[in-house]
C-alpha cells in the first residue's frame, strides 16, 4: 500500500528557465520501479530557449537520496508544450517518502 507522497517542485528554477512543471503525479510500474509523470509547458506558448533536462530525485522516509533520474528535452523539437516522465528502477512507492523534481541547463 503506497502512502502519501510529498512532490516538491523548484518554481525558482522553473521560471528562470521559461518551463513551468505541472501535473506531476506517480506511480509504481510492476514492483519493478517508479515513474514520476509530468507536463512541461515553455512560458509564452514558444519554443524552448535552450535544451534543458528535468530531474528527479527521491527521498525515502529516513530523508536519505535513494535515486536519481533525468529526461532531456531538445530546444528543437519542443513547441509550446510536451509529457514526460523520469524512471526509477527497484524502487516502489511504499519505498518513497518525497519526490523534488526541477529543470536545469543541459
Amino acid at each position: 500500500m503506497e502512502s502519501k507522497i510529498q512532490i516538491e517542485q523548484m518554481e525558482t528554477l522553473e521560471k528562470r528557465l521559461g518551463v513551468p512543471i505541472s501535473q506531476v503525479s506517480g506511480r509504481t510500474v510492476d514492483d519493478a520501479g517508479f515513474e514520476v509523470i509530468f507536463e512541461l509547458r515553455v512560458l509564452n506558448g514558444g519554443q524552448l530557449r535552450e535544451s534543458i533536462c528535468v530531474v528527479g530525485l527521491i527521498y525515502n522516509n529516513s530523508g536519505e537520496l535513494i535515486g536519481r533520474s533525468e529526461n532531456f528535452f531538445d530546444s528543437k523539437r519542443v513547441f509550446a508544450f510536451t509529457s514526460g516522465s523520469v524512471y526509477f528502477f527497484k524502487v516502489t512507492g511504499d519505498d518513497i517518502k518525497k519526490i523534488v523534481i526541477y529543470p536545469e541547463r543541459n
